[in-house]
């Protein structure tokens, strides 16, 4: 058993290690950094409070997102084992895969522009001044589930035994997703300016080249996506 964990990829090891399944272990560490998230939380460390707006913004956007993903597979996974199990989950990867083709492909020819949230009046002054009522909403907006979490979830479905095991899966890319927030509420209370100093160059770089970063990773995801829902069927 441990050599045979030896030769597993490293990925897949951490997955069984964690009890999760290998894709959506993946999808989930893609998810962590995202330049609206660095940047909602970029906010309101600089605000008063800083702490308590960060709490309210992890628990909103966790509950929203938990709610979500906990209801889907609630409804995906039986639906998954009775019907025709292997055929369902090839069709959703197929559609998942050609919707992140279509997305990264819209995003490299300028049809599809990503605004910036800060650009609306409403949501700047969000940034501008965050209160707990707007951190909550922050935390919402930030974390709205896409086409990662949609993958992960018909991952998740797919290797699931039992929709505990499916739940469980769900908390655990939920966890992994909110880890920005999560780290920086546990050290906001201690070194709020180093730690938005840093998260501040963080975002900065990543957005200079977001827009490469956003067509390679939505590429990769849809031929992954389309490859193996093709190969299912066939």
């Amino acid at each position: 058993r441990d050599s045979s964990m030896r030769t597993m990829p490293a990925s897949e090891r951490i997955g069984k290690v964690a009890g999760m399944s290998p894709e959506a272990l993946v999808l989930a560490l893609g998810s962590i950094l995202r330049p609206r998230s660095a940047a909602a939380v970029y906010a309101i460390l600089a605000a008063e409070r800083a702490t308590r707006l960060l709490f309210v913004y992890l628990v909103a956007g966790l509950v929203v997102s938990l709610t979500i993903g906990i209801g889907a597979i609630s409804l995906l996974t039986p639906a998954t084992r009775a019907q025709a199990p292997e055929t369902v989950r090839a069709v959703l990867n197929l559609v998942l895969g050609i919707a992140a083709l279509g997305y990264a492909g819209g995003v490299l020819t300028g049809v599809i522009l990503r605004p910036e949230p800060r650009t609306h009046p409403r949501i700047s002054r969000w940034f501008a001044d965050p209160s707990p009522s707007s951190a909550a909403v922050l935390g919402v907006l930030t974390h709205l589930p896409g086409l990662f979490y949609l993958a992960a979830l018909n991952a998740i479905a797919a290797s699931s035994r039992s929709q505990l095991q499916a739940i469980t899966q769900v908390v655990v890319y939920n966890a992994i997703w909110f880890t920005l927030p999560a780290v920086a509420l546990a050290f906001a209370a201690f070194r709020p300016a180093e730690l938005r100093k840093f998260l501040g160059r963080l975002a900065n770089s990543v957005r200079r080249r977001e827009r490469e970063v956003v067509v390679v990773i939505f590429a990769a995801l849809g031929g992954y996506l389309v490859g193996k829902g093709v190969l299912a069927l066939r």
